[in-house]
């Protein structure tokens, strides 16, 4: 409701309109990208419901936004919370579950997606080693404060986020330098916001259209700077109230 609220803030007059534009599902892109795990990396390729294929393939139902839409909730609560570096604890808070529930349903996923696990394990000790995470782009985040390495399981955690959360903002960065140095060919075009991997732009109703287009352009392009194998999908809306 807040988020709504605040939102709703937002607003134009009758001869203006935003355009806010946002990244669908890029961290789990990035998940793809950098895991090689060719279920994701397929169900990408193709505009499949990731969510739901990840479902039917844990609990063996199909599984749509209109079929077992609980199971498909599971499975989008596992996937966004290992590119969070989420736990069993984590999950179980999310999804209102014991513990040992939520520790079998990320063992199921892991059984099926393995190469998923074995990146992010893998991928988060050789941070710790080295010291740092990197992003895609070479970004660096330093993990070997005395703090970090008391905590270990709180540096793991930060280890298999960094480079993917990190990567989506990377990207994000590309797309609103190119945004911002391309609105000078529109009359009276400019940032308002950016949430995350959303960007929000104001413009004269006229070109609301074409500054869709290049904002849309803009964010696939910087996504195919970084990104080689999976193809990032933007969502344009346009409206005289920042919806969402």
């Amino acid at each position: 409701v807040k988020s709504k609220e605040h939102r709703n803030c937002f607003k134009t007059d009758a001869k203006r309109i935003l355009v806010s534009a946002d990244y669908a599902a890029c961290e789990l892109r990035i998940l793809a990208e950098m895991s090689r795990d060719p279920f994701f990396l397929s169900a990408f390729e193709k505009g499949e419901d990731l969510h739901a294929r990840v479902a039917s393939e844990i609990f063996q139902k199909t599984v749509s936004k209109k079929e077992n839409p609980e199971l498909r909730h599971k499975a989008k609560s596992i996937n966004f919370g290992l590119a969070y570096g989420m736990g069993p604890a984590g999950l179980a808070r999310t999804l209102d579950i014991p513990n040992a529930a939520a520790e079998e349903l990320l063992n199921k996923h892991f059984e099926k997606f393995p190469r998923v696990k074995t990146f992010l394990d893998e991928n988060a000790l050789h941070s710790l080693q080295r010291g740092y995470a990197q992003t895609l782009s070479g970004r660096r985040l330093a993990i070997n404060s005395e703090k970090m390495i008391e905590n270990r399981n709180a540096a793991l955690r930060l280890a298999k986020n960094m480079p993917i959360q990190g990567t989506n903002a990377d990207i994000t960065k590309i797309a609103l330098a190119t945004i911002n140095q391309g609105l000078s060919d529109f009359k009276d075009a400019f940032l308002v916001n950016a949430v995350h991997d959303e960007i929000v732009v104001e413009c004269e109703e006229c070109d609301a259209d074409a500054l869709g287009v290049f904002v849309k352009k803009s964010m696939m392009d910087a996504g195919a700077e970084l990104l080689k194998e999976v193809i990032l999908e933007v969502d344009v809306e346009k409206s005289h109230v920042w919806t969402k």
